[in-house]
């Protein structure tokens, strides 16, 4: 380990300019280090706030689609309701098993459902709710919990889901070397028995068992027969001494039949080969059954007389006693879904849905069905129903397509007699909220974001004080609100009075555009009808648009199709550029992430582009009307051949400071440096200025000027945490950093000053919400104030008119970096005149590379 001396320079003389410029060119790379020490400041008067969270809006009914729900009740009658959930297009997600739990007296606790993890299952369309077999839920009460099965990652999973508070993790049942399918499941007062079926070539289909007891596999895969028969579509009850597993068999030609066998609480097959339940001609399928205690209903779809399919049921006792060999007719147009069976405590209830809606049939406990034959209960039903009893009464839950464009799960009871009770919507959610965007009227902030509080995405917005509180409540609605397309990225920005707001425009099908409101200071929005800024916009992680006011007129900019492109918008709302603007000219159109800036000169635009085989940053200046001021893009970034990625720029009225990344160990993440430019864009340092030390991985940087200085936020990757720094208009860095957030997890901030050293920035984090006893997982916008006083955060003087440097003085990244903070300097090789705060450039040159050699001498020469 080096050890470096304390250097105390004070009261140097000036050396001459010539011996500067000649030595600056050989010490480069090391200049950066020494023009740090030169202007180094330390300042402890700012103020950060504690992280402030964006508005939401309260649990809401969900406006997702629900698919194939199931229930499960406990003797009390509390009850699970499970059911996939799936985001309506053009969003087009995959589905998400979500539950509710309701309270005997028929009280949602989880006003916002459980998220128990992923299925199988992804909704192409409205009317694609995927195979039967991958949709298909089971859940059952164990004796303290609620058991959960289904499929994902082509397993069956199961989770515990107790009364009341967090469910534990899922676990993966099944164990077989195949995709499994068709998960069911009883539970005895000891454990749980689930089954699966599985396809695999030369083997054929096999009914899989499985033996669950507190949130645990006791017993893996083990075969439901020894018959070398096919098998599929397995169903299973609890006869209060043993299981009965019935599934359907192809140990004829004709389609399958109906086969059963009696499993021990040990997991021991009683009927190595089972015993017919149905061997009736055509096919029996989709076999469902329910347990009057010691007797169980079997029911199926039954295609004996012809091509329609009807309904057929027989009970089977204890001892393997099938009460009516072949079944008993109830119903002869059973329709689109296999059967729901209940039992009440008196008789039992079938239900089946058909092309016309949910019908049902009571059966008496001899098995004997209503001579009144079949009614249609709900015509409006868009998926199979289920049943679970409770004392007096069955409960029926369904997706209703009365609800469209939700379709959201119901809960009716049906007592035994009377009239049956009042539908329960189940199934609320929080919405998630992304993608902040932030600007400033000079007095309080826009605060803007991506918001899914109906479903898909739109843009919301709230202004703020400087204390944080939001003053429009959960947030204004500022984008249409349609289900034609989703609406994000929203980026803001203020002149002439109002804010100008431009967002993304994705829909299912086609290109993606770009769309644009004006906003009045009061948070009215002034175009109801977005404008529309391009016809075509690139496709990216993060395409977000960037814009600058230039005292007449907005400039947007974003990635098209063609590379970096923009237009100007008139305060009167006109998109004063169509077709847009072809901002860069790169041949390879590997160009993203762009940011413009205006000078009261000129108009800045940077961006990564890869036409150099590498990231690098390059940019292109434009007059007020658009118009490029140079024949070619310039190169704006390091000119290291890592390349550089991810620029922010931000314009003090003036001049600008732009930051980016030199990439390291990581692609996407390295160290960030920053250039001070001058109102023509030119560069004002001789070397990149280095923010965040040697050692640190850092990306996702953003600036602001604040009125005093520049504020930079970047996220340190190494320490998984959210940073900021200011430096002064000369380049110093003003020590010590903040902690804006600890947690990870969060995106690239957003960053607005109203002047006077008072700033904002917000960013989005995923958050484990809690509400009520239960946890969801989603986005959320968090963001914190930073504050200066007057004359604060700007740096002492040096002691005696001299120039104090301290090589222990610690940095952000205290312990990993040089001494001496490795930061940049107050060298102005512009053209401009120095901004306000400048030093003279030869005296803090020489004195720097004074610092430099008492810091080197010793190492080069011992």
């Amino acid at each position: 380990m080096h050890h470096h001396p304390h250097v105390s320079l004070r009261r140097l003389a000036t050396a001459t300019p010539a011996l500067t410029l000649a030595l600056a060119p050989a010490l480069a790379p090391a200049l950066t280090l020494a023009l740090a020490m030169a202007s180094l400041g330390r300042a402890d008067a700012q103020t950060i706030s504690s992280e402030l969270p964006a508005p939401r809006p309260a649990a809401q009914p969900d406006p997702w689609r629900h698919r194939s729900p199931i229930i499960a009740a406990a003797p009390s009658g509390a009850r699970l309701v499970v059911y996939h959930t799936a985001t309506p297009l053009p969003t087009n997600a995959g589905s998400i098993v979500s539950a509710v739990r309701i309270d005997a007296a028929g009280n949602v606790l989880d006003p916002i459902a459980l998220e128990l993890g992923p299925s199988a299952v992804s909704y192409g369309t409205p009317n694609d709710p995927g195979p039967t077999y991958a949709t298909r839920m089971q859940a059952a009460w164990t004796g303290s919990d609620y058991l959960v099965v289904w499929l994902a990652g082509g397993q069956v999973q199961g989770r515990l889901v107790p009364p009341s508070g967090p469910a534990p993790p899922m676990f993966a049942i099944s164990t077989t070397p195949v995709g499994a399918r068709w998960p069911s499941l009883a539970c005895s007062p000891t454990e749980c028995l689930v089954a699966w079926w599985t396809f695999q070539n030369t083997v054929g289909h096999r009914v899989w068992l499985a033996r669950v007891a507190a949130g645990a596999v006791v017993q893996t895969a083990f075969p439901v027969t020894s018959a070398a028969s096919d098998q599929h579509e397995p169903a299973i009850a609890f006869d209060g001494t043993d299981y009965l597993v019935v599934w359907r068999d192809i140990r004829r030609p004709d389609g399958g039949d109906v086969y059963a066998t009696r499993v021990t609480t040990s997991g021991t097959v009683r009927d190595a080969t089972g015993f017919p339940v149905s061997t009736a001609p055509g096919t029996e399928s989709e076999v469902a059954l329910t347990s009057a205690g010691s007797e169980i209903l079997a029911a199926w779809l039954d295609s004996r007389s012809g091509a329609s399919n009807e309904l057929w049921s027989t009970r089977i006792s204890p001892g393997a006693s099938v009460a009516a060999p072949g079944g008993v007719r109830l119903a002869t147009t059973a329709g689109v879904d296999g059967p729901t069976l209940g039992w009440n405590g008196t008789d039992y209830l079938a239900a089946w849905r058909a092309p016309s809606g949910v019908h049902t049939i009571r059966v008496n406990a001899a098995g004997v069905p209503d001579p009144a034959g079949a009614s249609l209960l709900i015509p409006t039903a868009t998926s199979r129903p289920e049943l679970a009893g409770v004392p007096g009464a069955l409960l029926l839950v369904w997706v209703d397509n009365a609800r469209m464009p939700t379709e959201t799960t119901l809960e009716r009871r049906l007592p035994g007699t009377g009239v049956a009770g009042p539908d329960l919507v189940i199934g609320g959610v929080a919405s998630s909220e992304s993608e902040p965007g932030l600007a400033t009227d000079g007095t309080r902030y826009l605060l803007t974001w991506t918001d899914t509080r109906h479903g898909w995405k739109t843009i919301y917005g709230t202004r703020m004080d400087d204390a944080g509180n939001a003053l429009d409540g959960s947030g204004r609605l500022l984008s249409p609100e349609t289900r034609d397309a989703d609406r994000y990225g929203a980026t803001v920005s203020w002149g002439d009075g109002m804010y100008l707001c431009v967002w993304q425009r994705r829909p299912p099908m086609g290109a993606m555009t770009l769309e644009a409101t004006r906003i009045a200071a009061d948070g009215t929005v002034l175009d109801p009808t977005p404008m529309q800024l391009s016809p075509g916009v690139f496709f990216a992680d993060r395409p977000r648009p960037s814009i600058a006011w230039n005292g007449s007129s907005w400039l947007v900019v974003w990635t098209g199709t063609g590379g970096i492109e923009g237009a100007r918008v008139s305060p009167q709302g006109q998109v004063l550029d169509t077709p847009p603007l072809a901002i860069s000219r790169s041949t390879s159109n590997i160009t993203r992430d762009p940011v413009v800036a205006w000078t009261g000169t000129l108009h800045l635009v940077v961006w990564t582009d890869g036409k150099m085989g590498y990231n690098r940053t390059f940019g292109a200046r434009l007059g007020p009307t658009g118009a490029h001021l140079d024949a070619a893009d310039i190169s704006i970034g390091s000119g290291n051949f890592m390349g550089d990625l991810d620029p922010a720029l931000a314009s003090d009225g003036r001049n600008l400071l732009l930051v980016y990344v030199l990439p390291s160990s990581t692609p996407d993440a390295g160290r960030m440096y920053a250039r001070r430019l001058d109102q023509n864009a030119m560069a004002r340092d001789a070397a990149p200025i280095d923010i965040t030390g040697l050692f640190s991985e850092v990306l996702r940087p953003s600036v602001v000027w604040d009125g005093d200085n520049w504020f930079m936020t970047w996220m340190a990757r190494d320490a998984g945490d959210l940073r900021a720094l200011r430096m002064t208009p000369a380049g110093g860095l003003i020590y010590p950093a903040a902690m804006l957030q600890a947690a990870p997890g969060f995106g690239r901030p957003v960053l607005a000053s109203r002047g006077g050293g008072h700033s904002a920035a917000f960013w989005q984090r995923q958050v484990s919400f809690h509400f009520q006893n239960q946890r969801a997982h989603e986005d959320h916008v968090y963001g914190v104030m930073a504050s200066c006083g007057t004359g604060q955060c700007i740096g002492p003087p040096p002691p005696d008119g001299g120039l104090e440097v301290d090589a222990a003085v610690p940095g952000p990244d205290a312990g990993t970096r040089p001494p001496g903070g490795g930061g940049g300097g107050g060298c102005d090789v512009g053209t401009a005149a120095a901004p306000r705060g400048d030093a003279p450039a030869g005296p803090l040159l020489l004195l720097a590379v004074l610092a430099l050699l008492a810091w080197v001498a010793p190492k080069r020469f011992r």
